[in-house]
């Protein structure tokens, strides 16, 4: 039995099917090696779609959790320009990386800019002006499914004959699309001022940002990482940071810098939690209606293939819904 999210009460969803992308598929000579054993990896061809149907040329895109800054690799080379916010410094870094590689690689026709920064998506209207569209995959929860000691996980996932980096180091991530008034893409830097300019003449400004203390990724050591925070109620408004409070402040920081009928898309999927499936999509949705946002169209993007605890996980616990898709969200301002 298949999971299906009460979003679909509300929109049907299309169904997408692209092949899987192990290791950034076609971008892997781009991105720094490291980056490979980041948990929570983009499927590139589900970007290539989103970027390609939901922006043009010149666009700028914003990615407010960036990540390994994929997004913003893809969407250059695509001649959008990108705006990355991270809060890790590691990821940041890497980020770094990927942008001077993609700065030293030819291509043909136009080349979109990427700017990253180094900051807090809770403060995206701190750190720069509008966006054309925002793509991002949101942290949240662990969704760890058990297996015992780590280095006797990576042991039998070598015998069976699968890379231990796609499947160890903590939880996934989602991804959004939002847009930009006087950016097509959000690209972010390091903690130094810089600027593109729209392609209608307006520049964008991008302030000068300070070192975050917060982490966007759900396997941080920092316990302020958005991911590592109890989930809470989508119902509490105050007391103790949640999940859910602190990725409210991140939805409304989104409106506030996406340009008016711009798209923000959101790649999210459920996960498991004492086997029960949270239906996370559509508590994401309830946070951006909240803040405003328009629901447009709905996806579910079926799921290449599956971890190998994932499959050991179902055969254990059968009558728990299988997780076959990650949902994407589209909504508008």
């Amino acid at each position: 039995m298949e999971f299906r999210s009460r979003l679909e009460d509300l929109m049907p969803a299309e169904e997408l099917v692209f092949p899987a992308s192990p290791g950034f598929g076609k971008y892997r000579s781009i991105m720094p090696p490291e980056s490979i054993a980041h948990p929570a990896k983009f499927n590139v061809y589900l970007v290539e779609f989103l970027i390609d149907k939901y922006t043009k040329p010149g666009d700028i895109v914003l990615d407010p959790m960036a990540g390994t800054g994929i997004l913003g690799v893809i969407a250059a080379l695509r001649g959008r320009n990108a705006v990355q916010v991270e809060i890790e410094s590691h990821f940041y870094a890497w980020m770094e990386k990927a942008r001077q590689n993609v700065e030293n690689t030819p291509i043909l026709g136009r080349k979109g800019k990427i700017i990253n920064i180094l900051g807090d998506a809770r403060r995206l209207s701190e750190l720069l002006k509008q966006v054309d569209a925002i793509v991002t995959s949101p942290p949240y929860g662990n969704t760890y499914l058990g297996g015992g000691d780590p280095a006797k996980r990576a042991e039998r996932l070598i015998r069976a004959g699968h890379d231990p980096r796609e499947f160890l180091g903590g939880t996934a991530r989602n991804a959004v699309l939002r847009h930009y008034d006087e950016v097509d893409a959000v690209i972010t830097s390091p903690p130094y001022a810089e600027t593109i300019s729209h392609k209608s003449g307006g520049p964008v400004g991008v302030k000068k940002v300070g070192v975050s203390t917060i982490t966007a990724r759900t396997y941080s050591e920092n316990e302020n990482n958005i991911g590592n925070l109890p989930l809470g109620d989508i119902s509490e408004s105050e007391g103790r940071p949640t999940y859910f409070s602190e990725m409210l402040k991140v939805y409304s920081e989104m409106y506030k810098v996406l340009k008016p009928n711009g798209y923000a898309i959101i790649i999210i999927k459920p996960f498991i939690r004492k086997k029960q499936v949270v239906d996370l999509p559509y508590y994401t949705w309830l946070m951006m209606e909240k803040v405003g946002f328009k629901l447009e169209k709905l996806y579910k993007f079926r799921l290449p293939t599956k971890s190998f605890w994932r499959i050991l996980y179902y055969k254990k616990h059968p009558e728990v819904p299988e997780i076959a898709h990650e949902y994407v969200i589209v909504t508008v301002k």
